[in-house]
């Protein structure tokens, strides 16, 4: 876990996926982050606890949205944006290209 420095990221296409690979009653729950897009009301009641991976897309079969919660620390599920290739704001560095730079610039230096 994060006391060793040990992570581990999951991705899969549809939550029956993850039903072959981890049992939803014992192991699901140690999973404490979890992201999800949009998914049926029941998946997501299942993987985020409430049915907010519902409604993401409701307009368009383009993932606009995703929904972040966090049951460690027992907060709500949150919706964000995961990705964006429009400039956020007025500042060019706030686009696609600007957020390549900054985390090409932060590598540089590790």
């Amino acid at each position: 876990g994060p006391a060793a420095g040990i992570h581990l990221i999951l991705s899969f296409a549809r939550l029956s996926q993850v039903r072959q690979v981890l049992d939803p009653r014992s192991q699901l729950p140690l999973l404490s982050h979890r992201i999800a897009l949009q998914m049926a009301e029941v998946d997501s009641h299942d993987l985020i606890g409430d049915r907010s991976a519902t409604w993401l897309q409701a307009d368009s079969p383009t993932p606009i949205c995703a929904v972040y919660r966090d049951f460690q620390a027992g907060t709500p599920a949150v919706r964000f944006k995961p990705y964006s290739t429009e400039p956020q704001g007025v500042n060019p560095a706030d686009g696609l290209m600007g957020q390549i730079g900054l985390i090409a610039d932060r590598l540089k230096k590790r």
